[in-house]
């Protein structure tokens, strides 16, 4: 099949796109009906000028005709893709981007057997002829099962060489992460979290790391469907502080230290193309949400040959 003839020229002024991936706590409103929280939040990322933004928890984003959600696009100069909310969960997830950059092509619903709907927009970016399946995603807290079906089905975003970019709180540990220390499970004395955080590998209970192994990990033939951003960073850009845990930042003992459960994962190709990922944990984020931002630059020029195969 003959490759789509790029149509528009990608912006020469600009040079990197950022990424950002965040986990808002319920959308930044508070019980009393207060909003300062998320106003502090959208100066945080308006201030990032992000070209892509992948968010969790737009608790009643879609009230009063999506008053919320276009309030955020607004603000941020940014088209928006919110998924449907389900009876399982209030917290959708939703996905801005950058019209002046990219162009959407299509779209996937997902709504089956994962907790909480993901809705993907497919994007170009203008003078490329490779579409990017862009996700946002949350990973059910409560369930490893549920969470090892979603990580699954994320792997057909990469099928046939697709490319995609996913970002989300994954309510998950790395699999592969020597920087992690992983929770001492005796010291937690949060029975419930320590259900829903571990997993038996033969008779021996662990902490879930199987949605990054899905995602990341390498096969005996020798390649990976994604590459987790964090990691990548610190293995070929010597980014050490990539590693950075990302919540909770409102510590709560009984569920032990700050773990790395926001990330973000990239087909290979896209993956070639990042210049640096940083994790913001400091105020003022750490008073808008208990989770931090994570935010991945890619050189854009690089990115848009890996997104342009030679024919």
């Amino acid at each position: 099949m003959t490759a789509p003839t790029p149509t528009t020229t990608p912006p020469n002024d600009v040079e990197e796109i950022t990424v950002v991936n965040w986990n808002l706590e319920n959308n930044g409103l508070d019980p009393d009906g207060g909003c300062e929280r998320r106003d502090l939040a959208l100066d945080v990322v308006e201030d990032l000028d992000p070209d892509i933004v992948l968010r969790q928890e737009e608790t009643r984003a879609a009230e009063n005709k999506e008053r919320l959600l276009r309030e955020e696009a607004d603000r941020l100069r940014l088209e928006a893709v919110l998924a449907p909310q389900t009876t399982d969960s209030t917290n959708p997830t939703a996905v801005f981007y950058r019209a002046e950059l990219f162009e959407k092509v299509d779209e996937k619903l997902w709504h089956t057997a994962m907790w909480k709907a993901v809705r993907i927009p497919i994007l170009r970016l203008h003078g490329t002829t490779t579409p990017i399946a862009v996700a946002s995603v949350h990973l059910c807290h409560f369930s490893p099962m549920l969470r090892q079906i979603t990580a699954e089905r994320l792997t057909t975003l990469a099928d046939h060489g697709n490319s995609a970019l996913i970002g989300g709180d994954f309510n998950s540990y790395p699999w592969f992460d020597d920087a992690t220390t992983l929770p001492e499970w005796t010291t937690v004395r949060d029975s419930v979290h320590y259900q829903h955080r571990t997993i038996w590998i033969g008779d021996t209970r662990v902490s879930d790391g199987e949605p990054d192994r899905i995602l990341a990990g390498y096969t005996p033939g020798g390649g990976a469907p994604f590459r987790e951003l964090g990691r990548h960073a610190a293995d070929e850009l010597g980014q050490r502080e990539a590693l950075k845990p990302t919540a909770t930042l409102w510590r709560n003992p009984e569920q032990g230290k700050a773990q790395r459960i926001d990330r973000m994962y990239a087909t290979p190709n896209i993956a070639s193309a990042l210049t640096r990922l940083t994790v913001i944990d400091g105020e003022p984020v750490k008073t808008a949400s208990d989770h931090a931002c994570v935010v991945a630059t890619f050189d854009k020029r690089k990115l848009a040959r890996a997104l342009t195969p030679a024919a």
